[in-house]
């Protein structure tokens, strides 16, 4: 590099977040997975290939491990009658994650508001709260599992504004 090689912004926005991760991609060229966005990658499986087995997630990235150990290995997602969906737990067989008493009580607030809205902040502060205490991590992987699941009875606002679906926009905001 000269002296005269300018910095993108947006690897100064990788630097100023995390020096490592700034370093691995500017300096050599890097690419490196952590939390966020091994979440982001998730998600956007998780939206955009919902009716995919293994949420069309091809090999073994961390994304497909997240995938088989919080979702598939619940049952939250499933193969029913040749086509693959997401679905309340317990559907597919016992409830071996035990998420059934998290869902009814999401689905018990949201049928109590009476169509009035929910915000996410009230789910995330009762679900990461005891007897649940559900990490942080967890959480929107839990929420999007289940509006995919809802989705024809759920509506979703930002801003007090209608989102007709579900998008990519939306999604970064969970």
């Amino acid at each position: 590099m000269s002296e005269d090689t300018l910095i993108p912004v947006r690897m100064l926005n990788e630097f100023a977040y995390c020096p490592r991760l700034g370093y691995l991609e500017w300096v050599q060229g890097e690419w490196a997975e952590n939390i966020e966005t091994l979440e982001g990658t998730f998600g956007h499986r998780n939206l955009d290939h919902p009716d995919r087995k293994d949420l069309g997630i091809d090999k073994f990235p961390a994304e497909k491990a997240m995938y088989r150990a919080v979702l598939h290995a619940s049952g939250l997602h499933a193969e029913h009658d040749g086509h693959w969906q997401f679905q309340a737990p317990g559907l597919s067989g016992e409830d071996t994650a035990r998420l059934k008493p998290m869902w009814d009580s999401v689905s018990e607030i949201l049928a109590a508001k009476d169509g009035a809205p929910v915000g996410l902040e009230t789910i995330y502060q009762m679900l990461s709260s005891p007897p649940y205490g559900i990490k942080a991590g967890l959480l929107p992987i839990l929420i999007l599992a289940m509006y995919q699941s809802k989705k024809q009875e759920l509506a979703i606002t930002e801003n007090g504004q209608f989102v007709p679906f579900l998008s990519r926009e939306v999604l970064e905001g969970l």
